[in-house]
């Protein structure tokens, strides 16, 4: 189980794009869309009777605020993973609900594993990891197109990626230092990032060492949520260290965050602050991980929470003010894993 644990936590999780394609779709330009353009039509998940150990709980919060006329798409590893889901699903509000089973195990992140560009499915060049499930995550971009090839077609990027290592806002690419470090000698790879998105790349040199997403939320092409440790650390408690842990408060920890708002609020963005606490490598108390719709005239965002209300209040009331109507999402059990709903849930389609 530790082993599974493990790879589920190297797997990671939250926010959108990267690759180039091997081979465009006829003349279509696929284009990514930002986090929160549109309404949820379609959501993919992963899972695995052990990933659902720790997963599940956060999952069932996040299905049961989602409208009930959302289809739910759950990739299994086998069938009695899909059994088990199909247990779970019947007491779901979500009535259009699909199993598929790629027939190996897999980890319980689903977001990561390829980015949505139009109906492509862009799953990236196999890179060696020492856990298999970790490996076959790839095949689950493909085991989705196979199955209803006239909505989906897997194609596999040229560059090693996370999807989470580049979020769109409406006309920009945030990047940071994750793409180029796992792509050695590719030189061209800002380009790649241009080509495939559509968007002009802004590079966040020197942010934190992690998916874009855990922290920095952009709610349109003017406005993004960020991070904040110095908030985190204003508003943390005893309570929150005896029930999340510590938080590393070094210069070494916060600074990437310190230096990633500026950047952003250099590049124009309108800066909403949100607690930050860094509990260790790639484990973060964020606010910014979330998942995000606009739904006849409402802007919702299904925002992570960690129990500790001085920290759950100053995050969500971060989103109202900007006018989004916030549904909390419990993720105690997951972030230590070093992601939260937002690596969970893939939108596979926007109305």
């Amino acid at each position: 189980m530790l082993a599974k644990l493990l790879g589920f936590a190297l797997g990671l999780g939250a926010v959108v794009v990267l690759a180039v394609l091997l081979g465009p779709a006829g003349n279509r330009e696929p284009r990514v869309l930002s986090e929160s353009e549109g309404g949820i039509k379609t959501v993919e998940i992963q899972y695995t009777r052990e990933a659902a150990k720790v997963t599940w709980p956060t999952l069932r919060a996040f299905l049961d605020h989602l409208d009930a006329d959302v289809q739910v798409l759950a990739v299994c590893g086998d069938e009695a993973d899909a059994n088990s889901f199909r247990t779970k699903a019947a007491q779901l509000k979500q009535r259009n609900v699909e199993t598929v089973v790629v027939g190996a195990d897999i980890t319980g992140w689903s977001k990561d594993r390829f980015l949505v560009a139009g109906s492509d499915l862009v799953y990236p060049k196999e890179a060696p990891s020492a856990l298999s499930a970790r490996t076959n995550d790839s095949l689950v971009a493909r085991a989705i197109g196979r199955r209803w090839p006239d909505r989906f077609r897997a194609v596999q990027s040229t560059l090693v990626f996370d999807a989470g290592d580049v979020l769109c806002t409406g006309t920009r690419a945030l990047v940071n230092d994750e793409l180029p470090s796992k792509n050695p000698g590719v030189e061209d790879w800002f380009d790649r990032v241009r080509d495939m998105t559509g968007h002009e790349p802004l590079w966040l040199k020197g942010s934190p060492q992690h998916h874009i997403g855990m922290f920095a939320a952009p709610l349109d092409d003017r406005t993004v949520v960020v991070a904040d440790p110095d908030l985190g650390q204003r508003l943390w408690t005893p309570e929150a260290s005896r029930r999340l842990g510590t938080p590393d408060e070094s210069r070494k920890a916060t600074d990437p965050f310190r230096k990633a708002i500026a950047d952003l609020a250099a590049a124009g963005f309108q800066i909403v602050r949100t607690p930050l606490a860094m509990i260790g490598p790639k484990v973060y108390v964020t606010y910014t991980n979330g998942v995000f719709e606009r739904r006849g005239g409402r802007r919702i965002v299904y925002l992570p929470t960690y129990g500790i209300p001085e920290l759950d209040n100053a995050g969500a009331e971060a989103y109202r003010s900007q006018g989004w109507e916030v549904r909390p999402v419990p993720v105690e059990g997951v972030f230590r894993l070093c992601g939260t709903i937002g690596c969970l849930v893939n939108v596979l389609e926007r109305e």
